[in-house]
């Protein structure tokens, strides 16, 4: 077994400029027993992060090594699973097709919307997929490395249309709904609402609120959707309905986070719908506390 290593080096140098071997000898000598043949087994069922979260478990890097795992899964999979998509490539595919979308919005005509929106749908339509979905454990890192930029994504959707670039918008949330399944059509939702099809869109919406089988994180934002259109009556009607849902499967921070958004939504119902709104987050919150008493709630 070979004690060659990545040295101290590797961050300033990109560790693509050392073997596999010293890669997988850093790995072993900071306690991950792997090999080549290790990884694609690994491979087979995980994906980077999650490989590298594995890893995590008998590591024993430190300082400038302590991500060292994150590094080294996406490295050996670009050398020993070519041809398979990662989450972090086509994240950065996204991330691409957002930059050349702002810069249309900023009139520089050289933007390469054509190019980048074309590298995005190639690869997902490379991504694993299941029953005509990406497959759950691609998603979730694809949803781990866009967590910070969704509303961001959003927004600019909602800026594509303002400008009259609506075909553009619908390029963009056409990307977002298939690398982001959680988002349930809600993204898709929100435009149609801004190219003025806002009772189309509030149906869209109410609907999404309604699946029981959605994930309960859709079905916050298509309640969050309906506030942000303004259709107070009808988010506060969902509301109270996931809050119900909610609090039957003793989901106690999810009916938290629903009961936030029902009293903003009673807010524009009036006092009496903002007192029986705010009266059950309290119960609600007082309940968490007697759950969790050494932590504080966070939205």
């Amino acid at each position: 077994m070979t004690a060659v290593r990545v040295d101290k080096t590797w961050q300033a140098r990109g560790l693509a400029t050392f073997s596999t071997e010293a890669i997988l000898g850093t790995l072993r000598h900071y306690g991950v027993a792997v090999d080549e043949a290790g990884f694609r087994t690994a491979a087979a069922v995980k994906y980077p992060h999650g490989i590298a979260e594995e890893w995590l478990k008998a590591w024993a890097g430190k300082g400038q090594f302590a991500r060292f795992p994150f590094f080294a899964a996406e490295e050996l999979w670009t050398r020993l699973e070519k041809g398979r998509t990662t989450p972090s490539e086509l994240t950065q595919a996204v991330a691409a097709l957002a930059k050349a979308l702002r810069e249309l919005r900023d009139d520089q005509p050289d933007a390469p919307v054509g190019a980048t929106l074309a590298r995005a749908n190639e690869l997902v339509a490379q991504a694993p997929r299941s029953n005509g979905v990406l497959d759950e454990a691609f998603s979730s890192e694809v949803e781990l490395h866009l967590r910070d930029s969704v509303a961001e994504l959003n927004q600019l959707a909602l800026g594509l249309v303002e400008d009259g670039h609506v075909e553009d918008a619908d390029d963009l949330v056409a990307i977002e709904e298939a690398v982001l399944p959680v988002l349930g059509g809600t993204a898709r939702a929100m435009v149609r609402a801004a190219k003025g099809e806002k009772a189309e869109a509030s149906a869209d919406l109410e609907a999404i609120a309604q699946k029981p089988e959605a994930k309960p994180e859709t079905r916050l934002a298509a309640l969050e959707g309906l506030l942000a259109m303004g259709a107070s009556e009808k988010a506060h009607a969902q509301g109270v309905r996931l809050l119900d849902d909610a609090e039957a499967r003793g989901d106690l921070h999810f009916a938290l986070a629903v009961g936030e958004r029902l009293v903003h939504a009673g807010e524009h119902l009036g006092p009496e719908a903002q007192a029986k709104a705010m009266a059950r987050l309290q119960r609600l919150t007082e309940l968490h506390h007697a759950a969790h008493p050494h932590h504080a709630h966070r939205r």
